[in-house]
């Protein structure tokens, strides 16, 4: 099973190897070992296998496959792991948004009039965001162009642990319209989301949003 974003519960018992070829789970970006105080967290920027067995939490560095490819894998890897040890679970300790940080590290550029763009050396220390969450238990995954609108964008955000919860997105940017699209970029009917009770404001959306769902939004710029 491939889970894209949301992650995988498994308690770790002996009997739960029962060949040499599932003693493995994919995942990426994190994985985490915890009892009810505190816990261990991998992080890494480019593997995607983990297994736990007698309280040993593993990183798979090298698939390594023969076929049907003879030579994949090989050569030089280069690649960045982290070990995040924290107390109360990996909600409470910030696991998922610290993976999202080693994965994805915030670059300010400065673009010259011939259109090359530099890394900026003064920045300013005031943070702005276009769109914010009031909560961490909701992940804003993706910001993009519309493919079928010209002046439009999809925001698409997640439950990352596993409770539904009711949230606010704000967005700093003038809109005229925000509504519901599926993964294609279709409007979903109206009809087809009465259960997550979107409210629209003058600068925000409100909606709930259940385990583990992913949800996909297009918005009109002004």
């Amino acid at each position: 099973m491939i889970m894209i974003w949301p992650c995988i519960y498994q308690v770790i018992y002996n009997v739960y190897i029962t060949s040499d070829l599932n003693f493995q789970v994919c995942g990426h970006k994190w994985a985490d070992i915890s009892e009810y105080s505190f816990g261990l967290a991998i992080l890494n920027d480019s593997k995607y296998g983990y297994s736990c067995l007698d309280n040993v939490l593993r990183l798979s560095l090298l698939r390594s496959p023969k076929a049907p490819d003879m030579t994949a894998d090989m050569g030089t890897h280069k690649f960045t792991y982290a070990i995040m040890p924290h107390t109360g679970s990996f909600q409470e300790a910030g696991v998922i948004q610290q993976a999202y940080n080693l994965n994805c590290p915030l670059y300010v550029g400065q673009r010259d009039n011939g259109g090359d763009i530099a890394l900026a050396n003064n920045v300013g220390t005031d943070p702005t965001s276009f769109f914010k969450l009031d909560t961490p238990q909701v992940i804003l995954e993706t910001v993009k162009r519309c493919e079928k609108k010209v002046n439009s964008i999809v925001l698409r955000v997640y439950e990352a642990f596993g409770g539904e919860t009711r949230t606010c997105l704000m967005c700093l940017l003038p809109f005229t319209n925000i509504y519901r699209c599926n993964g294609l970029e279709d409007q979903i009917p109206t009809e087809e989301t009465i259960g997550e009770e979107i409210d629209v404001g003058e600068n925000e959306i409100t909606f709930t949003i259940k385990s583990f769902q992913v949800i996909s939004f297009i918005i009109d710029l002004q």
